[in-house]
């Protein structure tokens, strides 16, 4: 609850930061928990900064409440608020402020229907706080919902001295009780169609706690394959992606790709997980980088997704050795310098300049730190589109930033001022002389960052 306040206080400071905890210590912490219908969102009620909710009670899981009562809550984002709908019913964990109760996005507080493994913590109470326990769900990867066909599925647990045996519910949860403090291993009596990954495979268990481990089992789908240049030769540590051949898959992935680079005998293999659809494998679909030079190329070696073939995924155990030619066409590199200023024409050094970089299908950010005399370079590969969104101030040198850092023990907000004209440069040779304007006096940002930290300093 502390780290819960300070965040809500300093919401201008710090993002939204949640810690993992057990079912038991969120029951513990929380002063009160009830199931109730959203009745209506109250305007111009107490404190302004926070949203206030009235809720209907329909279920007290803990303390005393009425008929009703109001919850208050952030904004969401970086204030950790939680975003109620009306009509809706909830599981709300609340904890007690000068101003009633509020919770949080870092509460346990979620809709009733969502609510499986609490509904199981509930039901087994109040024997469940005097034994360690475990508590999962089983549901398919990218579905929020829970296998309908989960009924009976053989759960383990197990170390080198204790094993434990269960079997899921209908909804595809299940339940250990009473087992001893320690690590396990979580094993499932599945098919060869499905899996699931090492990191929901292990959990560890402390004295009287209820932990919880929900799976999510995926297709055991591959693509695996070769690239090679036209003359036959291995293309080692060469980056590929898969890409969705469906349009509102392509749109939905906003360009970031599942990708993998080959090895020094040009082999590649996508991990197992591949969600059952049409892809292309493709050589830098969101165009050429610094990192990887190379111009898109499209298997089995096309310059387009018009002459590409696809990879159909139709089965769970679909697994493709493809030979991929890539056509080895570098895109050249050039070097792009420049001077920093601000409005009253002093250099503007140490400031860092954050670049927006136009890809095929979605933009990358680039930032760059301008020198003692302004100065700054960066490398942009041809025909690459970028433009500068923000100015960023925090420190005037490295050794204030550690003087700072070791007098106050505390952070320091950045002071940002946004580019309020945005110009294109496409880049398709060295460019040099280039001169940025801030748009804003030093003396006025030298006053910003000061204000900023005696701010900082009060806080």
């Amino acid at each position: 609850m502390i780290l819960l306040t300070l965040l809500s206080f300093y919401g201008q400071a710090y993002s939204c930061s949640c810690f993992h905890t057990t079912l038991t210590k969120s029951y513990n912490s929380a002063d009160v928990i009830f199931v109730g219908k959203l009745r209506n969102e109250l305007k111009d009620y107490g404190d302004l900064n926070l949203l206030h909710y009235r809720f209907d009670i329909e279920k007290v899981l803990k303390g005393e409440i009425k008929d009703s009562i109001i919850i208050e809550t952030g904004f969401g984002g970086g204030d950790c608020g939680y975003r109620f709908q009306e009509g809706t019913e909830y599981l709300v964990y609340a904890y007690k402020t000068e101003g009633g109760y509020s919770t949080s996005i870092c509460s346990r507080t979620t809709s009733l229907a969502a609510s499986i493994l609490d509904s199981i913590f509930f039901a087994k109470m109040p024997q469940i706080l005097s034994r360690s326990s475990l508590i999962g769900v089983i549901r398919y990867w990218g579905d929020n919902k829970p296998f309908v066909d989960m009924k009976n599925l053989k759960v383990t647990l197990s170390n080198k001295e204790n094993q434990y045996v269960t079997f899921t519910s209908t909804r595809g949860s299940y339940f250990f009780y009473d087992i001893k403090p320690g690590k396990y291993n979580i094993e499932l009596d599945i098919t060869d169609s499905l899996y699931f990954t090492p990191y929901d495979s292990t959990v560890r268990i402390d004295s009287l706690q209820c932990e919880e481990q929900s799976i999510y089992l995926r297709p055991n789908t591959q693509i695996s394959g070769r690239t090679v240049f036209p003359n036959g030769l291995p293309a080692s540590h060469i980056e590929l992606s898969i890409v969705p051949a469906d349009t509102q898959s392509l749109r939905h992935s906003l360009g970031h790709f599942e990708s993998v680079i080959s090895n020094d005998s040009g082999y590649f293999h996508f991990r197992k997980g591949i969600t059952l659809g049409t892809y292309f494998v493709a050589i830098n679909p969101n165009g050429p980088t610094i990192e990887f030079p190379l111009r898109p190329t499209f298997y089995p070696g096309s310059a387009s997704m018009s002459n590409a073939k696809t990879i159909e995924l139709k089965t769970v155990k679909t697994t493709r050795d493809i030979l991929f030619t890539v056509a080895n066409q570098s895109t050249p590199i050039y070097l792009v310098s420049g001077y920093c200023r601000y409005k009253d024409n002093l250099p503007a050094r140490n400031v860092e300049m954050r670049l927006s970089l136009k890809m095929m299908y979605n933009n990358d950010n680039l930032t760059v730190t301008t020198r003692k005399d302004g100065s700054f370079s960066f490398k942009a590969t041809e025909g690459q589109k970028l433009w500068i969104d923000w100015f960023n101030f925090q420190v005037e040198s490295e050794k204030e930033a550690k003087e700072f850092w070791s007098k106050h023990k505390a952070y320091t907000p950045d002071f940002i001022i946004f580019n309020e004209q945005v110009d294109t440069l496409q880049v398709f040779n060295n460019i040099s002389q280039l001169k940025i304007i801030i748009g804003a006096t030093s003396t006025y940002v030298k006053e910003r960052i000061q204000e900023d930290r005696a701010s900082n300093r009060q806080q």
